[in-house]
């Protein structure tokens, strides 16, 4: 569309004072780089107007601008400011310090859960309840204690 644009002897500032299409999208549109904007299809109606004032097929240069549009979404550009294993990189090893904490936790519960000061742990929370590890002597008269440690 340069070409197209130059052969008339025309500016961008022209395109754009005629057109009324911001200049930024003018140059996008001369040299097909929409880096700078999100959805690219926004700018085919821009893309039609130009291509009737230069007197061109609107229809042809909009499918052609479209065609454009969804090769370069097909095969995107890498970005060369933010390489992709690095940031993979810090994921995994996020990732890999959860898991080991998570490891810890379940073993260190495990182990307590387990450990034969477990059951001594409830007993000493609940000074009040028999003593289960004694075992009476037969014929011995054993008395329930009254609930609530009242004595009867």
């Amino acid at each position: 569309m340069a070409a197209a644009r130059e052969r008339r002897g025309c500016s961008r500032d022209d395109v754009a004072r005629d057109t009324h299409i911001p200049a930024h999208y003018v140059r996008m549109i001369e040299s097909d780089d929409y880096s700078k904007i999100a959805d690219q299809l926004y700018m085919l109606p821009f893309v039609r107007r130009y291509a009737a004032y230069l007197e061109m097929d609107q229809d042809e240069v909009a499918m052609r601008f479209v065609r454009e549009v969804q090769r370069a979404d097909n095969h995107p550009a890498p970005r060369l400011d933010h390489p992709l294993d690095v940031v993979a990189r810090k994921r995994s090893r996020r990732s890999g310090v959860i898991v080991i904490i998570a490891v810890v936790v379940i073993i260190a519960g495990l182990y307590f859960y387990l450990s034969p000061l477990h059951g001594q742990t409830a007993d000493v929370a609940n000074p009040g309840a028999p003593d289960r590890s004694a075992v009476a002597p037969a014929g011995a008269d054993h008395q329930m204690p009254a609930p609530n440690g009242m004595r009867p």
